[in-house]
């Protein structure tokens, strides 16, 4: 199962990060942060029925004020998501859904078209 923790959209977070580099606003004041998580569906219904409180998720990415992440998708071997770090810009993630070794990672937001006519991704 994949968890993609997000609170506000791509735009919101970007406006924020700016607000912060502006010395307009306090980075002390921004609390959320944008996470992909996996875990096993077995392992899920295992914590929460013995009432665990905090889910043992494995982090695949993690961001808090200096960018986002977004999950895209999967495929029989891969799962997909794209990252942005506002300094860098977006790039484009496969990791191997069996090891979690990264696969490729696409720099160029323009590709991003052409992954999608040319990939698997639901």
């Amino acid at each position: 199962m994949i968890f993609n923790e997000t609170y506000m959209d791509d735009w919101e977070y970007e406006d924020i990060y700016n607000l912060i580099q502006s010395n307009k606003l306090s980075k002390d004041l921004v609390k959320e942060i944008e996470a992909l998580y996996l875990i096993n569906i077995n392992d899920f219904v295992k914590t929460i029925k013995i009432g665990e409180q905090n889910v043992p998720f494995k982090v695949i990415c993690k961001r808090h004020i200096n960018g986002w992440v977004r999950y895209l998708g999967m495929d029989d071997k891969n799962i997909y998501f794209r990252e942005k770090d506002f300094i860098t810009q977006i790039v484009i993630f496969a990791i191997n859904k069996t090891n979690f070794e990264l696969c490729f990672a696409i720099i160029k937001y323009k590709l991003l078209k052409k992954i999608f006519a040319t990939s698997a991704i639901p």
